[in-house]
């Protein structure tokens, strides 16, 4: 079977009703990020092309299936940096309206992540599935803001509890939507879920730290889609992948974080030792960029576990 690339060329941006209320409408638009920008868009459509390359009865992955379950997790993920600014921060003051449109704008943003899905021109029961994942994902989003309020921080590096991060929780969550919408099989769904998990934490530690690599998660996005071939130039020394050149001890990766990557790496272990030919990682080709080829999902995966996080000659 041959290596299969999933290219969606609409940006999922925040698209409200133009029934909602204007300050409801702008917060809407305002939370959610366009899919070359986001981490969990990125990670459902590589999982969903993982699924495509190791499920034998499978069709070439379509942007009429993948596109509506892309749109249902930037709307989760709109929902979840509302919720965070509502629990971790005064951006939206609680003696003035917008804290109310907040709420409405999150309560909209969750329903939408649902209806999405129903555009997605697959089965009934496969459709229960990705309901089933959701519906999973929102009550650990609930139970994850809820033991966020009581710390009122997100520096805390303990596995377990960076691993329950609302951030965490949605890439584990896209990961695994992107997967079942292509009719992957359980262990797959469970590898790129735990994935997703463990790459969402390592992001929320890197993001926390005191000396955060700049746009670590814009570049972590490109990468897992395969467009980071063109520097982002602005005057300054940067790498094939758009990181501005930096001494070599910002290089170093913290051990909190580095546990959460080899999490991650283990479990591409998994997904290799399962996946179609078309889909393992190339021999001799760290990078993944051979001259004239695309980097495999594998390859994105993989590479996502240690360019944004550390500084490196490509």
């Amino acid at each position: 079977m041959s290596e299969h690339t999933l290219s969606t060329e609409t940006e999922h941006t925040g698209t409200a009703s133009p029934q909602l209320a204007s300050p409801v409408r702008r917060i809407v638009s305002d939370s959610v990020p366009p899919q070359s920008r986001s981490v969990p868009a990125t990670l459902c459509t590589v999982a969903a092309e993982i699924a495509a390359g190791s499920t034998a009865d499978s069709s070439d992955p379509s942007a009429e299936i993948v596109d509506p379950v892309v749109s249902a997790v930037t709307s989760l993920e709109g929902y979840v940096r509302i919720r965070h600014d509502l629990v971790a921060t005064n951006r939206y003051a609680a003696e003035t309206d917008e804290r109310d449109a907040a709420l409405l704008a999150s309560d909209y943003l969750h329903a939408a992540a649902y209806a999405a899905v129903d555009d997605a021109p697959i089965s009934d029961r496969r459709s229960i599935e990705l309901y089933r994942i959701l519906t999973g994902g929102s009550t650990a989003l609930s139970r994850g803001f809820l033991e966020w309020g009581d710390t009122g921080t997100d520096a805390d590096t303990d596995d377990d509890h960076q691993r329950s991060r609302p951030t965490a929780i949605l890439a584990g969550v896209a990961a695994e939507l992107g997967a079942t919408a292509l009719g992957a099989t359980n262990e797959t769904r469970s590898a790129t879920k735990n994935y997703g998990r463990s790459l969402g934490s390592a992001l929320a530690i890197r993001s926390s730290s005191s000396d955060p690599i700049d746009d670590v998660h814009g570049l972590t996005a490109r990468i897992l889609s395969g467009h980071t071939s063109s520097s982002e130039t602005d005057g300054r020394s940067v790498h094939q992948d758009g990181i501005e050149s930096r001494s070599s001890s910002s290089a170093i990766v913290p051990a909190p974080v580095e546990r959460h990557l080899e999490q991650a790496r283990e479990t591409l272990e998994r997904l290799e030792a399962a996946a179609d030919v078309g889909l393992e990682r190339s021999d001799g080709d760290e990078t993944g960029l051979t001259a004239g080829r695309s980097p495999s999902p594998l390859d994105r995966l993989e590479r996502a576990t240690r360019v944004p996080f550390q500084t490196i000659e490509l």
